[in-house]
């Protein structure tokens, strides 16, 4: 348990403490780049937190709860490779950083607030079942490339798809009503998709849906631009 006094740790501070469990920090606003990397921690609490740094998480092992009702900002890499980490419900978040849950054990995400999310921000975590981000407009490259067990979206604000965003997951269904470009392999290889709906689509980039074995309905009203 931190005093209240401090407020911010600093960069890899606890890197690879190997019997460390548990961290409480009430007056901690800020954890610098790195700070648990590769350590033992199983949860955390941080009242006060609003900003995580690169790797801060990355190849915590035996992570799995956390407490940071205020947090804003999460940086690349900070919960990498976190295989016990299930969960992530950050209702005051806004950004997350590149390949941030990158190969975590998440099976569900709900970030009520979030508007950036960077590229392969949940790339690989292949537990993951549905995704709520009802205010993100734009969606980075890769950004759930190979999450094979994704069924369920909820990004109605959609207005474009990044390349490689959606390859090779368990969607059956899309439906994107205000999405307008579509990127380079968005949804391709993605062996269970039987129908995508993008009303508004005006672009659709190379190779988008190849491989989507399954696929019987494209609805495209507005497409101007359809390569390859």
């Amino acid at each position: 348990v931190l005093p209240d006094s401090a407020t911010k740790i600093n960069s890899k501070a606890f890197r690879g403490c190997s019997a460390l469990e548990f961290v409480c920090g009430n007056g901690v606003t800020e954890i610098g780049a790195s700070a648990f990397e590769l350590s033992s921690i199983t949860s955390l609490y941080f009242p006060e937190l609003t900003t995580i740094g690169n790797k801060a998480f990355s190849e915590c092992s035996q992570l799995t709860t956390i407490a940071m009702p205020k947090l804003q900002k999460v940086g690349s890499y900070a919960f990498q490779k976190t295989p016990e980490l299930i969960e992530v419900n950050f209702e005051s978040v806004l950004e997350i950083g590149g390949s941030a849950f990158a190969e975590s054990g998440v099976k569900s995400i709900g970030l009520p607030n979030v508007t950036v999310v960077d590229m392969n921000a949940f790339s690989s975590c292949e537990n993951l079942v549905s995704v709520s981000m009802p205010k993100l407009t734009e969606l980075s490259i890769g950004v759930f490339k190979n999450c094979t067990a994704l069924k369920t979206v909820d990004m109605n604000l959609l207005t474009k798809i990044g390349s490689n965003s959606f390859r090779n997951t368990g969607l059956e269904k899309f439906f994107g009503r205000f999405v307008e470009s579509v990127g380079n392999y968005a949804f391709a290889e993605s062996s269970f998709l039987a129908e995508a709906i993008l009303p508004m689509a005006t672009s659709t980039g190379s190779n988008a849906f190849d491989d989507c074995s399954e696929l019987q309905v494209v609805m495209l009203p507005s497409l101007v631009e359809l390569n390859n």
